[in-house]
């Protein structure tokens, strides 16, 4: 077979998005706190842009200051061809023009705040700075600080002593005397070479360590993780109980001394949306009292004005307000492409609302975006990482989406009740006794929820609950 170059034309259909439009996608899935963070930095990098104030009659002056910008610019028509791009999207919205304005003594709290802020101790930091308050030598501590060095995130040595022996010119038994030093040091269990030793370690330095609590852990662990009690106590000559006594000790021991340093933090959340009752109505609020209220300034009119010949200037001008232009619009179809999904979701949920997790109805993202007239990929992308707060708590938007299971009543109930059923008979069932999927199939199926078995085998891997015969106490 011969192989040759050739030209030949093809017809391709692709999407392409403009600048703009990439840029409402972005801003449409962030959090609010990032989307303060990027109108900061729209603020800083644009110099047309500027923050509205709070003076009403200066805000007379700007109500038709769009008109007036495609007067002077001709942007009219630009706007309306690259708009025609965009077939979810039909119309722009005005943001609100009620901006808080924050106290002094509420900006200097903040300031405070963000000026106390220090970098998080890892686990080798930690370690450390331990190792510091010990009376050792220079080699010694470089010995210390290369056996930290070899300590993972979850705070086990992942190196032999051997090898470190070999590679630092020193004795195993040296080596071993600093890591058993090591092996002192807070979190308890670190600088371990295994589980076992972990866990001989921390009921040594806790005081509770018996014969038979390490026997146990030295050789019958892997028994204890799957609960086969009867087993252990039959090899080792003990009572069930008392094989019992011992798992309840193993349970409360950390298998992670590290995870305490994870770089796992805690996560403020900042409602995008409130939900708030008045007047016997639920009333929907969009939280962007932070997001700065940005307008295009009049200093481009300056601009023009100075230099009428200067090509390049007006270049210039017309290429950074038209920036300004579609950052504004698209901060403004950001927030109300969320109003609106929100409203749907508290028509839909209004029983739970008012009376909690057992009245959540079925909803799917679909369903909203057929009702909105938008695509799901928008309703996706809207509820990523966005949070509501409710009468009920606060709650991932997300949370409000999943499907139903028809009842035979004829109802649909959704899954996340459902999963709330589940966990709630597993957490009310006999430890000796616990249920199994087949029994809790059974209750269900008499309470007029007909669910499969491996549904309910899906709903508790979801939540994290084990089976019946690792349940069993």
């Amino acid at each position: 077979m011969a192989f040759r170059l050739e030209q030949v034309q093809k017809q391709v259909q692709k999407l392409i998005l403009s600048p703009q439009m990439k840029q409402a996608i972005h801003l449409l899935q962030v959090p609010l706190f990032e989307l303060q963070t990027l109108a900061q930095e729209e603020l800083t990098k644009n110099p047309l842009l500027e923050e509205d104030i709070d003076d009403p009659q200066d805000r007379e002056d700007y109500l038709k200051t769009d008109e007036e910008i495609d007067d002077d610019l001709g942007f009219k028509k630009e706007f309306d061809k690259l708009a025609e791009l965009d077939d979810e999207w039909k119309e722009y919205y005005k943001q609100t023009l009620t901006v808080k304005k924050h106290s002094d003594e509420d900006e200097e709290k903040r300031r405070y705040l963000e000026s106390s802020i220090t970098k998080e101790e890892t686990l080798p930091d930690h370690l450390e700075s331990q190792l510091l308050l010990l009376d050792l030598s220079d080699d010694e501590k470089h010995l210390g600080n290369v056996l930290i060095g070899n300590i993972d995130e979850n705070g086990y040595l992942q190196e032999t002593v051997e090898n470190i022996a070999s590679q630092n010119n020193s004795s195993i038994e040296t080596i071993e005397r600093i890591l058993a030093l090591i092996q002192s040091f807070h979190p308890l269990g670190v600088g371990a070479r295994d589980i076992q030793e972990c866990l001989l370690i921390q009921i040594n330095k806790l005081g509770t360590s018996t014969p038979l609590l390490q026997e146990i852990i030295s050789f019958h662990l892997d028994a204890i993780s799957k609960k086969h009690y009867q087993q252990i106590a039959k090899e080792l000559d003990v009572s069930v109980e008392e094989v019992q006594n011992i798992a309840s000790i193993i349970s409360f021991l950390e298998p992670k001394p590290g995870r305490m340093f994870s770089e796992e933090r805690t996560e403020y959340v900042i409602p995008d949306v409130i939900v708030k009752e008045f007047e016997g109505k639920y009333i929907i609020l969009l939280n962007d009292d932070r997001i700065p209220h940005l307008r295009i300034s009049k200093l481009y009119r300056n601009l023009m004005q100075k230099d009428e010949g200067n090509t390049q200037t007006k270049e210039y001008v017309k290429e950074k307000v038209k920036a300004g232009m579609w950052f504004i619009k698209n901060i403004q179809q950001r927030q109300q492409t969320i109003y609106n999904i929100a409203t749907e979701i508290v028509n839909t949920q209004l029983e739970f609302i008012t009376n909690g997790i057992n009245h959540l109805k079925p909803l799917t993202m679909k369903d909203v975006a057929k009702k909105l007239g938008i695509h799901e990929s928008t309703v996706s992308r809207a509820i990523s990482s966005k949070y509501i707060e409710t009468p009920q708590g606060v709650f991932q938007i997300k949370f409000f989406f999943s499907r139903g299971i028809e009842m035979d009543t004829g109802e649909n109930i959704s899954s996340t009740n459902v999963k709330n059923r589940i966990e709630e008979l597993i957490k009310s069932e006999d430890p000796a006794h616990p249920l199994s999927d087949q029994k809790i199939i059974e209750i269900l199926t008499n309470d007029g929820i007909p669910i499969a078995r491996r549904t309910i085998a899906k709903y508790r891997a979801e939540l994290k609950i084990q089976p019946s015969n690792l349940r069993k106490r």
